[in-house]
């Protein structure tokens, strides 16, 4: 019988190749940026909240519930269970995804008429319509492998999408450039189909060969439940308005932040060029050491779910998380804030997204908290709770978009600010509500105190060093180097010191 990967061990596995999918995204939109400018990744940017809104009403939430239900499933040794949930959970996202893209289709026109601040993205948007399907279909193979713990095969298939992804995306850009740019950002929509096309491939193919050997899915038996089919409506509602409501507030800040730069004085195409600085290469940036979150936000849902009746394993089990996620975010914010001009420059020849580079550097510690939170409420079925906190994240957030970016002394800045605001708030609802929905009590000293302590003494040392070495004249890719890498050991052994990481003792 398979053998099930712990939290620890699906995180360390998941974390393995999501270093390798993030240093290949990555470098896809740093050659993109390159090729595309500033303006062209601000065009495909605009276009991510509409089809991503699109993508949560195909999923309906459907993939969730189909994870924890089958990690219930599996735990009790129910496999007829585990079948017909698939079988149930497949099909329901298959005619969703249906429905959803022939409305897309028809509709497509009249989104971006009246919601897209620029039209120039039209036709990118309709080449990406047909990923909605597959990225649906996809998705009950991921809430498969995700309910019986099979965390590695999920990073499987999301290495397979990035890298087909980067290579067609890329090679169609190339040659789609001479065309023009409204052509040109067509490559962002053929290499996500052909990426999602290979991933969904991989996921199938393991499918197939686990559920031959390991689960009574090789006869396909298993028959459409519609006592199933409405539990998983009735848990997917609330995660749909939610994440609805999440790819509404991510759809109003594309419009809002290109109309308030153009209040404040700027025409579109260079709006779009701001713009396209803010979320095509701070954002990009500032996403890069998440790479650890999203392994973990994977493993920690049904990790939650698996022991919700178990308080002291519960409690354990939400304190590594939230350390987790703060040992493994502040280095990474320390070197976006120490070097945010040298990073914008060497990287993207843009370093004049540093400025708001620094501002996002100083609240992203938040905005990684605020995801493990998500997860973990999800994970204790806290969906409704999440919905209230997200509305208020939504008017915190765009409220102080629309009041800080047409100050001309502000400007796309006041959007970072509204950023890290949000994301503050966003962690004391719900950290708030943990505490009072479950026994679970923050450890003070190595959740909050030693990484913060660390993080500081990293940050002098860092500075410290890089004066020095600059006193000496060396080059600035070595002072870079060398400076966080001290920083890092700085921080690490800190850390070890404090009783962060626990040593082997002898017996």
């Amino acid at each position: 019988m398979l053998k099930k990967q712990t939290l620890f061990m699906g995180t360390l596995i998941l974390l393995g190749a999501n270093v390798i999918i993030k240093a290949l995204g990555f470098f896809y939109r740093v050659v993109l940026v390159r090729l595309l400018g500033a303006e062209g990744v601000g065009l495909t940017e605009m276009i991510v909240p509409v089809y991503s809104f699109f993508l949560v009403v195909a999923g309906w939430g459907i993939g969730l519930a189909m994870s924890r239900m089958i990690a219930h499933a599996d735990e009790q040794k129910d496999y007829p269970l585990v079948a017909e949930i698939f079988s149930t959970g497949k099909t329901m996202l298959i005619t969703n995804s249906l429905i959803v893209t022939l409305l897309a289709f028809l509709f497509a026109p009249h989104f971006i008429t009246y919601i897209a601040p620029d039209t120039r993205i039209y036709h990118c948007f309709l080449l990406l319509i047909p990923s909605i399907f597959i990225i649906a279909l996809s998705s009950s193979y991921r809430s498969f492998f995700q309910g019986i713990q099979q965390i590695s095969i999920i990073g499987g298939g999301q290495l397979t999408e990035q890298f087909i992804r980067t290579i067609v995306g890329l090679g169609f850009a190339y040659f789609l450039l001479p065309y023009g740019l409204e052509i040109a950002i067509l490559a962002v929509a053929i290499g996500t189909f052909f990426g999602e096309l290979g991933g969904n491939l991989y996921l199938w193919l393991r499918f197939r060969s686990i559920t031959a050997r390991d689960y009574p899915f090789a006869n396909n038996n298993a028959k459409y439940s519609l006592p199933l089919a409405y539990h998983m409506v009735k848990f997917g509602t609330p995660v749909t308005l939610n994440r609805m409501v999440s790819s509404g507030i991510l759809m109003l800040q594309s419009i809002l932040i290109p109309l308030c730069l153009q209040k404040s004085g700027f025409d579109m195409p260079t709006a779009t060029a701001i713009y396209g600085n803010f979320a095509g290469v701070a954002m990009s940036l500032v996403h890069l050491p998440g790479v650890f979150t999203t392994s973990l936000t994977v493993s920690i849902i049904p990790g939650i779910a698996s022991v919700l009746h178990q308080p002291k394993a519960l409690q354990n089990r939400i304190n590594q998380a939230l350390n987790a996620t703060m040992y493994c975010t502040l280095p990474g914010m320390l070197v976006l804030f120490c070097y945010s001009k040298e990073l914008c420059d060497f990287l993207f020849h843009a370093p004049e997204a540093a400025p708001i580079l620094t501002l996002l550097s100083l609240g992203g510690i938040f905005m990684y908290m605020q995801i493990t939170f998500s997860s973990i409420l999800q994970g204790l079925g806290e969906v409704q709770y999440l919905l209230f906190t997200m509305i208020v994240n939504g008017i915190l957030l765009l409220g102080g978009i629309y009041w800080l970016v047409p100050k001309p002394w502000l400007g796309i800045r006041g959007a970072a600010i509204a950023i890290f605001v949000s994301a503050l708030a966003s962690c004391l609802l719900n950290g708030w509500r943990l505490i009072t929905k479950t026994s679970f009590r923050p450890q003070l000293w190595k959740g909050i105190l030693l990484p913060l302590l660390a993080i500081l003494i990293s940050y002098l040392t860092l500075e410290t060093i890089k004066g020095l070495l600059l006193l000496q004249h060396y080059p600035l890719l070595t002072v870079m180097t060398l400076s966080t890498i001290m920083a890092m050991v700085v921080y690490s052994c800190l850390l070890i010191l404090g009783g962060a990481v626990p040593l082997p003792r002898k017996k």
